[in-house]
C-alpha cells in the first residue's frame, strides 16, 4: 500500500514523487503509481449505473468482472462524450476506473514541487498541483477517490485470468552454487531476491533450507546443489535466491552463491547429458559454454513436475487475486497495448526496464586496471575493456542519459549489447531482476524523449517503470564510437 502522507503522491526515500501522467481532454493529471494497477481500453461503456454519483459514467467488463468508471473532472458528463481508456485504481479492498483519454508517461518530480491545497477538509480529489515547464499537472488523490462514498467501486480485486507463457529458447539467467555454474530460462524465473538469511530453518533437511519473505509472501528455499546433485554445499546461511514459478501460483526458491549473468547460450554448442544420468541430475537438460565456462542448463519442464519440488512449492503462500493485463488498445502515442514479454529490471539514475531480446549478456564491472581511458567525446564513456578478444566501450548509462546515478558496488553490473559489429557495455547502478510485462505504451515526447512506459509483475506486485529502447541507444553509441 502506498504511503498517503502526501495524498496519492507518496514520496520515495529519495524525496521524489513517482507519478503516472494521464491525459483528460486538454488537461494532464497524475496518479501515484502505487495505486495504478492497470490501464484498460474501453470497448463498450454501459452507461446505466443505478448507484452512481455525479461523476459516475457507467461500467465496463474486464475478464468477466464489472468495473465502475468515474469521471474525475466532469468533462465527459458535461460534454456527453465517452472516454477511451480506464485507468484502474486499486488498493487491498477496492477497485475503480478513472475515465481518461490516454497515458502520457512516467515522471519523477521532487517532493517539494507539489503545491498542496489547504482548507478543503482533507477529502479533496486534488492532492496538489505541479508546474512543469509552464504546464500544470493536477495530482489526483487516489486515496480520496477510493474512499469517496458517492463514487461506485468494485468490492474485490478483479480476478486474474491465467495465461500461458510463450516459451523461448533464450535468454538464460546464470548463477553459481557450490562451485557449479547453472543456467535457467529467463521466463521460468519469477524474480530474484538480494542476499539475506533463511528463516524458519528449524524444519530444514538436506534439500529444504527454510523460507524467506518475498514481498509479503512466504517462499520455501531449496539447496541448489542438493536439488541437482552437483557441487558442494554452501558454508554460509546467507544466499541470493532465484525464485522459480510453479503451476497454481506457487513459488520455489533456489539458494545460490551468486547471480552472475543474463546470457544467450548457443543451442548449437549445447551438449546433452549422458543418457545414464538418473536421480537429481535428471533435472538438468544439457551443458553449454557461456563466457568460456560450462553451465548446466536446467530442464524447466522436469523441475515443475518433480513430486518433491512440487510438494515443497505447495508450502508457498499464494498472492491475492490481482488485475490481469488489459486488452490491446491500439497503436500510437498514449495508447496502451497488452503484451507479455520478459524485461531486465535495473537502476541507472531511475528505475528502468529493458527487453531481454535487446541484451547480449551481462557481467560484473571490469576492474579499474582493466579499463583503458580513451580520448573521445562520448557522453558517459568510462573507457574501453577487452572481453572475448573484442574491445568494448564502457558507458555509464545514467550519465549517458543525463541522470544522476549512484552505483551500488554489490549490485552494479555491465549490460552487454550489440549494434552491427560493435559490442557495447552499459554500466548500471544495480540490477533488480527479471519480470514479465503486462502492458506497454509510448510516452509523450513532451514528457520524455528517452523512455516509454511499461507495467510489469515484479516481486509479487504490479510495477510501472520507464522502458528504455536499448537497441536505439546502442545504435547511437556505436555510430559515435565507430566515427571516433
Amino acid at each position: 500500500m502506498p504511503d498517503d502522507a502526501a495524498g496519492s503522491a507518496a514520496a520515495d526515500p529519495g524525496g521524489d514523487l513517482t507519478l503516472g501522467l494521464l491525459s483528460i481532454g486538454e488537461a494532464t493529471v497524475a496518479i501515484e503509481v502505487g495505486y495504478l494497477a492497470e490501464v484498460a481500453h474501453i470497448e463498450t461503456l454501459q452507461k446505466r449505473l443505478g448507484n452512481g454519483g455525479d461523476g459516475a459514467l457507467g461500467v465496463i467488463a474486464i475478464r468477466g468482472a464489472l468495473l465502475p468508471v468515474i469521471d474525475p473532472l466532469g468533462i465527459y458528463a458535461s460534454a456527453g462524450t465517452s472516454p477511451e481508456i480506464a485507468a484502474v485504481l486499486s488498493d487491498d479492498t477496492a477497485v475503480t476506473g478513472l475515465a481518461v483519454d490516454g497515458v502520457k508517461g512516467l515522471r519523477r518530480f521532487p517532493a517539494r514541487s507539489l503545491q498542496r491545497l489547504t482548507g478543503d477538509g482533507g477529502d479533496s480529489l486534488n492532492a496538489g498541483t505541479i508546474y512543469d515547464g509552464g504546464r500544470q499537472i493536477n495530482v489526483l488523490n487516489a486515496r480520496a477517490v477510493l474512499d469517496r462514498p458517492d463514487y461506485p467501486k468494485a468490492s474485490l480485486n478483479l480476478r486474474k485470468a491465467l495465461a500461458s507463457d510463450r516459451g523461448l529458447a533464450r535468454p538464460y539467467l546464470t548463477f553459481e552454487a557450490g562451485g557449479v555454474a547453472f543456467a535457467v530460462r529467463a521466463e521460468t524465473v519469477f524474480g530474484t531476491v538480494p542476499r539475506q538469511g533463511i528463516e524458519d530453518a528449524t524444519m530444514s533437511d538436506d534439500r529444504f533450507l527454510g523460507t524467506i519473505r518475498y514481498f509479503r509472501r512466504r517462499v520455501p528455499v531449496m539447496a541448489t546443489n542438493r536439488v541437482f546433485g552437483l557441487g558442494r554445499g554452501g558454508a554460509t546461511d546467507r544466499f541470493e535466491t532465484v525464485v522459480l514459478r510453479f503451476p497454481g501460483d506457487r513459488l520455489l526458491g533456489l539458494a545460490v552463491d551468486r547471480i552472475v549473468h543474463v546470457a544467450n547460450p548457443s543451442e548449437a554448442q549445447s551438449r546433452p547429458l549422458p543418457v545414464t544420468v538418473t536421480g537429481a541430475m535428471s533435472l538438468l537438460a544439457a551443458t553449454a559454454p557461456i563466457n568460456e565456462v560450462a553451465h548446466f542448463l536446467i530442464d524447466e519442464a522436469r523441475i515443475v513436475a518433480d513430486p518433491e519440488l512440487v510438494a515443497a512449492a505447495e508450502l508457498s503462500e499464494t498472492r491475492a487475486d490481482e488485475p490481469d493485463p488489459p486488452a490491446a488498445a491500439g497503436a500510437g502515442s498514449g495508447k496502451v497495448v497488452r503484451e507479455r514479454e520478459r524485461y531486465l529490471l535495473f537502476q541507472a539514475g531511475t528505475r528502468i526496464a529493458v527487453r531481454m531480446t535487446q541484451i547480449d549478456g551481462m557481467r560484473e564491472p571490469p576492474a579499474a586496471g582493466a579499463i583503458t581511458r580513451p580520448d573521445a567525446d562520448l557522453p558517459g564513456l568510462a573507457g574501453l575493456f577487452f572481453q572475448d578478444g573484442a574491445l568494448i566501450p564502457l558507458i555509464r548509462l545514467s550519465e549517458h542519459l543525463g541522470l544522476d546515478g549512484a552505483p551500488d558496488p554489490a549490485r552494479a553490473r555491465v549490460i552487454l549489447t550489440r549494434s552491427g559489429d560493435v559490442r557495447i557495455g552499459f554500466l548500471v547502478d544495480a540490477v533488480d531482476g527479471i519480470a514479465t510485462s503486462s502492458w506497454f505504451t509510448p510516452q509523450d515526447e513532451a514528457v520524455s524523449a528517452d523512455f516509454d512506459l511499461v507495467s510489469l509483475r515484479a516481486q509479487g506486485r504490479e510495477e510501472v517503470r520507464n522502458a528504455l529502447d536499448l537497441g536505439r541507444v546502442s545504435e547511437a553509441v556505436a555510430a559515435r564510437f565507430g566515427a571516433g
